[in-house]
């Protein structure tokens, strides 16, 4: 990412381990770590896609509100 590229973020996402343990709090914490792993990537990229559909809805809601600037 470009200084530029990080200058404009508005939002980042970050999960952890903890997330996953508060989910299976049962799980022993080499099992968690041992499933984050595995499921970085797809997390990831699957929380790209739902975003882009989350802003998509969300800048919809101004389109037809005038905010005084384009």
């Amino acid at each position: 990412m470009s200084q530029e590229e990080n200058d404009n973020v508005f939002a980042t996402i970050r999960w952890s381990t903890l997330d996953i343990k508060s989910i299976r709090p049962d799980w022993s914490d080499e099992r968690v770590e041992a499933v984050a792993f595995l499921i970085r990537r797809t997390l990831e990229e699957r929380s790209i896609e739902e975003g882009w559909t989350i802003m998509t809805d969300l800048l919809d809601m101004f389109d037809n509100i005038d905010m005084g600037k384009k």
